[in-house]
């Protein structure tokens, strides 16, 4: 069994890298066992800072990673010739493992294409491309503020499109109640990485245009509660992965009129209950 005070030394070390505050409340139980804290780390994808904390071969499945998904994406960007794409929820500010890379162009036909020809072909990590932004059956965020919201990104020397920090943030806030229902604690040190560089004003705006103002107001509330609980409440036990009520879920999904969400929501309840 770990020591707590090790254990929560190393995590809070690392989350420091990801968004250099210290955090005063306590993220494991007292005296967790050691597969606890291996869950809690590869649940909040930290296991590429804490390889200690978890099984010691994921810091070469974390490089392996890289590795891979650089030549995934040198092999697309030789696909796509000169169409435009963006890499959205993959590359964050700290290292983590991904179950697939996403990607986003700007026409349908381009989608159509390339996914037929990818298919064809044998990658180590999935490739899933769309041309919109969406988990509901209309669009959560329009082509023209995903289009007007990029910037470069450098990997191994080559460049890629992908997301600012505005237009980065709205697609993870939206993320959460729409698909995943749950925030990763790498991610949200992630967005509150990008605070400074965000124009809130703008991303309010564009929930409301796109429809999911409210479910955007609760997911902001969300994030500032949780920014206050682990900055300046100290000792307060806060879990994570943190879990979205049943209510702020059952409210996003009726604000964007996503009927067969809330019976999906089915899934998401078994898997709480550990069924």
């Amino acid at each position: 069994m770990l020591k707590l005070s090790t254990a929560d030394s190393e995590i809070n070390e690392a989350c420091n890298k990801i968004y250099n505050k210290n955090i005063v409340a306590s993220l494991l139980r007292n005296n967790p066992k050691k597969t606890y804290i291996e869950r809690f780390v590869e649940e909040n994808r930290l296991e590429c800072l804490l390889p200690t904390l978890t099984n010691p071969l994921y810091k070469n499945e974390c490089s392996k990673y890289m590795k891979n998904l650089m030549n995934v994406l040198e092999v697309f960007k030789k696909m796509v010739g000169k169409k435009k794409f963006i890499i959205i929820k993959t590359l964050s500010s700290y290292p983590h493992i991904t179950s697939d890379i996403d990607i986003v162009m700007e026409e349908r036909e381009d989608v159509l294409e390339i996914s037929k020809k990818i298919s064809f072909l044998k990658l180590p990590i999935e490739v899933d491309i769309n041309s919109v932004i969406s988990w509901t059956p209309s669009q959560e965020i329009s082509k023209r503020f995903i289009w007007n919201n990029i910037q470069y990104h450098y990997l191994d020397g080559e460049k890629y499109l992908v997301p600012n920090p505005n237009l980065d943030t709205l697609i993870r806030i939206g993320h959460v109640p729409f698909e995943l229902a749950e925030i990763r604690l790498g991610e949200l040190l992630h967005i509150f990485s990008q605070m400074s560089k965000i124009d809130m004003s703008a991303l309010k705006v564009e929930a409301k245009k796109m429809g999911w103002i409210n479910t955007f107001n609760n997911m902001v509330f969300i994030i500032n509660s949780l920014y206050k609980s682990l900055y300046s409440e100290t000792g307060r036990y806060i879990s994570f992965p943190y879990k979205l009520s049943y209510l702020t879920l059952f409210k996003a999904m009726v604000e964007k009129k996503a009927w067969y969400k809330i019976w999906g929501a089915r899934y998401i309840i078994r898997d709480r209950l550990g069924i």
